[in-house]
């Protein structure tokens, strides 16, 4: 059982560093994928687009949560769209979003 979760945890953990990578490709950067971790290599001073790489997993928790629960409030399925927190909770807690705020208020701050 342990093992099963340790697992969970690996591949949402490597989900989570897949769309770090995929919005600094996106956005020009070099960027390397590991499996822990994703290394971003940036010239010059930091912009706007730092700041996109790193919330870029938790952009993508907050739209999914938006599209499904919306499909469930259209469908009328009250409950299930209020159980929808669950899956946004598990994205931006457990999949190590909030270090992703973190990092993105102290860049911000200066």
């Amino acid at each position: 059982m342990i093992d099963r979760i340790k697992n969970t945890f690996a591949i949402a953990g490597l989900i989570h560093e897949i769309w770090h990578y995929l919005a600094a490709r996106l956005l020009g950067f070099e960027a390397r994928l590991y499996c822990e971790r994703v290394t971003i290599i940036c010239y010059g001073d930091s912009d706007w687009r730092e700041l996109a790489v790193a919330l870029a997993p938790a952009v993508v928790g907050w739209v999914g949560f938006i599209v499904v629960a919306g499909i469930l409030w259209i469908l009328q399925i009250y409950t299930a769209a209020l159980f929808a927190v669950v899956p946004l909770t598990f994205w931006q807690l457990l999949l190590l979003c909030s270090d992703d705020y973190h990092q993105t208020w102290r860049q911000v701050k200066g």
